[in-house]
């Protein structure tokens, strides 16, 4: 067996429904005749009894073993949800309510709208659970021939790139309101499409890490009984190539889908024996080419698999080639799968080029500049507040002005300048922080905010004439290292900045005082790149590097 499916079953018990007080009623008669009658059923229904807690726990270590599907009342309470499901988690268990009472949930009369729909509801799990199969044995090794190749396309590191929001920042997504954003009520909707635009540098790329990750977004999504895919990419046009692909958005979504329903993967496998009989290379590959991955996933249809897909697509702006023609296979493939047993809804960000626009204005957008003020109200004052603390400066950052603290003017005015723009805001912020760990004065830190324009262009510009001349060589260094390797260690830097000979004579296994100064060289090394630099380049803590020694971890950070 495989999977298992549940309609009504009173795992906990079931209430006191007055039918369950009329069934013990009529035990109770039953047992005061002259005749042996047996009470077994109506004993093992109560919740908590011996029997009942037993079955619970010679059932549950099997539970691993299957897909369930659970189907529960929406009309009365006879057994109570939380009896009617096992409450695993969403991958072992697809919970479903039906329109129908208890004694009806198996019944289903074709002249009955409702009954029709509950019908539907059964039907499509069933196949969503057929689906679900492991693919038989002789076709392992073509499927794993497929998800290989498909991988090799679809590598996708922009999101682990991707800043994390800001403490509580971007809760007003959530806003189900009439003049909220929008996103919860698309979710609950059946639109196909949802588009986030925004200014360059507004935070698009942030708030789409932050939606594809978060369980709150699977929780509002209308599934009407289905399974939920969630599928996720990134462009990236200062990343590898990969990452500016149409092709690599293409083979994303087919090996998400190959690895979620069964039945696609069979469907998938066929077309790519026949395909690599026509295609392959001298080597036997199959050479993807977009057309075949289109081709592909036209094949959804042709499925009947039963499910509901949420695609995130981040920053179509950035991925290279026709925009209007990778919209006008995109959009009307999402429109195809609707009303189906798989229906794919997507999530889209970008900015509003025209081209863009012109095909996705037809659908609920966010303007994600027009929401952000208070997100960037509360990060510079988390920020600056904290480095005055830190520097022991709080005196100085809390007093008194016409306009208020000088927290509060640099607060006011980068927000009013910003235009929402987030990105603008950390370099400002950024160029603040060094200001004040310079020992600004007031009148100094609101000279440095008031010249600063707007224009993310013009603001690189002013930032760069601002680094002192004593400052412009070191910061020339570490600005072509940057563009040398995308990914750079602070030991690299430190050691590429000193001589030749003494960076060559390094080894590998030093004793434990010389990791301490080569630790101390890399802390040196992070505050020169912030001083000379003035915020344009940034140090991260590295979350994937697994060669720093075990005395010195701090030196792995990544310089972007």
């Amino acid at each position: 067996s495989f999977g298992l499916i549940f309609f009504g079953t009173p795992h906990s018990g079931p209430t006191n429904d007055l039918k369950v007080k009329f069934g013990k009623a009529c035990v109770g008669i039953a047992q005061s005749m002259p005749w042996k009658v047996s009470n077994d059923i109506m004993e093992a229904l109560k919740k908590g009894s011996l029997f009942s807690d037993v079955l619970s726990e010679h059932w549950r270590h099997q539970l691993e073993q299957y897909q369930i599907v659970s189907f529960y009342e929406g009309v009365g309470n006879l057994v109570p949800r939380e009896s009617a499901v096992l409450g695993l988690d969403g991958r072992r268990e697809n919970q479903v309510k039906l329109n129908a009472t208890h004694s009806d949930m198996c019944r289903f009369n074709p002249s009955v709208e409702k009954d029709k729909d509950n019908y539907f509801l059964v039907e499509g799990n069933m196949a969503d659970l057929c689906s679900k199969y492991p693919i038989k044995d002789a076709d392992k090794g073509e499927f794993k021939e497929l998800i290989d190749s498909l991988r090799a396309l679809s590598h996708n590191p922009r999101v682990e790139k991707i800043s994390d929001q800001h403490q509580k920042s971007l809760q007003w997504m959530w806003n189900d309101d009439e003049d909220g954003p929008g996103f919860v009520k698309w979710l609950k909707s059946d639109v196909p499409i949802y588009w986030i635009t925004g200014l360059p540098g507004s935070g698009k790329s942030t708030l789409m890490k932050y939606l594809y990750g978060n369980p709150q977004t699977e929780s509002y999504i209308s599934t009407n009984g289905r399974t939920v895919t969630t599928i996720g990419y990134f462009f990236h046009e200062l990343g590898t190539s990969q990452e500016t692909s149409f092709k690599s958005l293409l083979a994303t979504i087919l090996e998400a889908l190959s690895t979620s329903f069964s039945t696609l993967a069979s469907l998938f496998v066929t077309y790519f024996v026949e395909l690599k009989k026509r295609t392959k290379n001298e080597a036997g590959e199959l050479l993807w080419h977009e057309i075949y991955l289109k081709k592909a996933l036209e094949l959804v249809g042709q499925s009947g698999v039963f499910g509901t897909v949420l695609l995130f697509v981040d920053g179509l702006d950035e991925c290279s080639g026709d925009h209007r023609q990778q919209l006008q296979f995109l959009v009307p493939w999402i429109q195809s799968t609707q009303g189906e047993r798989l229906t794919v809804r997507l999530c889209l960000s970008s900015r509003p080029l025209p081209e863009i626009e012109l095909r996705l204005s037809s659908f609920p957008e966010c303007r994600i500049h027009e929401w952000t003020a208070n997100d960037i109200s509360a990060y510079v004052r988390d920020k600056l507040g904290l480095t005055g603390k830190t520097l022991a400066l709080s005196d100085q950052m809390l007093r008194k002005h016409q306009k208020g603290t000088i927290v509060e003017y640099l607060t006011d005015t980068v927000i009013k300048k910003a235009q929402g723009v987030f990105l603008w805001v950390q370099l400002v912020v950024n160029n603040l922080i060094v200001g004040i760990e310079e020992g600004y004065s007031d009148t100094e830190l609101k000279d440095c905010l008031d010249s600063l324009p707007p224009e993310l262009e013009a603001l690189y510009t002013r930032i760069f004439e601002q680094i002192p001349m004593d400052y412009i060589d070191d910061a020339m260094i570490y600005f072509k290292l940057a563009l040398v390797r995308h990914r750079l260690g602070l030991l690299d830097v430190h050691l590429a900045t000193q001589d030749p000979e003494e960076a060559l004579a390094r080894e590998d296994h030093a004793s434990y005082e010389e990791h301490l100064a080569v630790k101390a060289a890399c802390t040196r090394t992070e505050t020169r790149i912030k001083s000379r630099c003035r915020g344009l380049l940034q140090v991260n803590q590295s979350k994937t590097d697994k060669t720093a020694s075990k005395y010195t971890p701090s030196m792995m950070k990544d310089m972007t």
